[in-house]
Parts: C-alpha cells; structure tokens; sequence
C-alpha cells in the first residue's frame, strides 16, 4: 500500500484513486474522481458559510488565500459589504 504525503499534513491511500475508478466504472457512474469530490465538499463548507481557512486545511491548500481565489464567490459573505451599502444607498433614491 503505498501512502501520499500532502501539502496539509495528512496521508492518503494512492490505491483509493484506482478503487475509486473501478467503483465508479461498475456503478456506471459518471466521472467522478477523488479530486471533484473534494472540489464539492469545498464547495458546500463555503456555501454554508464555513471559513476559508477551516476549508482550505480540509482541502489541502497550502494557502488560504487559494481557497479565497476559488470559492468565495460562492460563500454567503461575499457580497454582504456590497449589499449593505446598496441597501443604505437606496432610501436616498427614493
């Protein structure tokens, strides 16, 4: 069995991605790899607002600031600073 290091410290079993392969292949399964199963548990922490920096140790960025680049847009707080400033703007239009 051979073991991954990743960037985070934690290891992985390399034989998961050709089990995972094989599974997926005999459940008639479209293309579903380790890496986007990965992308969609990132991308549900952000969506339920979980920081960045808790998602990126889950997914392994070396960096919060990778998490930031790829999944905030998809987190509840990113417009919160424009919305705010929109809602106090718009009284005045009126």
């Amino acid at each position: 069995m051979k073991l991954i290091r990743t960037t985070y410290p934690h290891t992985f079993n390399a034989e998961a991605f050709t089990g995972t392969s094989r599974s997926r292949e005999t459940a008639k399964l479209p293309d579903v790899t380790p890496h986007v199963l990965r992308h969609t548990c990132a991308s549900w922490l952000a969506q339920s607002g979980a920081r960045m920096d808790v998602i990126a140790m889950y997914a392994g960025h070396d960096h919060p600031a990778v998490t930031r680049a790829v999944y905030a847009h998809i987190h509840p707080d990113y417009l919160a600073g424009a919305r705010r400033i929109i809602e106090r703007l718009v009284p005045r239009l009126l």
